[in-house]
């Protein structure tokens, strides 16, 4: 059952790496465990640095005293559903750790593995602030780490591909603002197998302009951007 890559829109709007992606590896988060074995993670960052970064301070700043959520670049950037589907579940109330940093988010981290290994499962732990949608092929699109109180949707409403349904926020098992997002058989994260996708339109930088592709997987080094039509920015240039 997809074999092949399963198109959908993508879930983000302007420019974003893919510093997780299963364009570079697969599993692509190092596990098969709650279907990630396609999982994505994307991350708003400032290229044009000689680091590039999603906070808007010095790296020094950052490693030593950590960022404040509003100086991130993605935090509070808007999601949207990649298909037509109802919505299966949700959860908004896990607080984010702000500021974000280093130290305390690798310990947070830590003691989530530890737990895993110890049996010990809690979905809001790991996701986070979520949305669980499913489209009329029984396929289950996940959205993870979003922000406190953001969910624009509630359980078993339907909704339209394009439709904002959160925020992109820095909850549960999370070192930065990002979205973790992942399509899966089921909605039991104990069970879920992991179904490969691509997105249907994206323009990619490279050499210097952007150009629309189709039907692509990015990897962690493509810049790439959407505006929320297929052909995503208009013409080639």
């Amino acid at each position: 059952m997809f074999m092949q890559p399963y198109a959908i829109e993508f879930p983000l709007r302007g420019e974003w790496s893919a510093p997780q992606s299963p364009g570079d590896k697969v599993p692509s988060h190092g596990t098969e465990l709650f279907g990630a074995r396609y999982a994505y993670d994307f991350v708003k960052i400032e290229w044009d640095s000689k680091i590039p970064r999603f906070y808007r301070t010095s790296v020094l700043e950052y490693l030593l005293f950590g960022v404040s959520l509003k100086d991130c670049y993605g935090w509070g950037e808007g999601i949207y559903s990649p298909f037509d589907g109802i919505v299966v579940s949700t959860y908004g109330g896990v607080k984010e750790r702000d500021p974000v940093r280093i130290i305390s988010d690798l310990k947070y981290q830590n003691k989530t593995n530890n737990d895993i290994r110890k049996g010990i499962i809690n979905i809001e732990n790991i996701a986070g602030n979520y949305v669980i949608i499913r489209n009329n092929e029984d396929i289950y699109g996940l959205f993870a780490h979003l922000k406190h109180n953001s969910i624009l949707v509630k359980e078993n409403e339907r909704v339209k591909a394009g439709q904002k349904i959160g925020l992109m926020g820095h909850s549960g098992n999370s070192m930065a603002p990002h979205l973790h997002f992942q399509l899966t058989d089921s909605s039991d994260y104990t069970t879920a197998k992991g179904i490969p996708c691509c997105f249907k339109a994206l323009e990619y930088y490279e050499n210097g302009v952007w150009t629309t592709k189709y039907n692509t997987i990015p990897k962690k080094n493509d810049r790439i951007r959407y505006n929320g039509i297929e052909n995503p920015i208009g013409k080639h240039r």
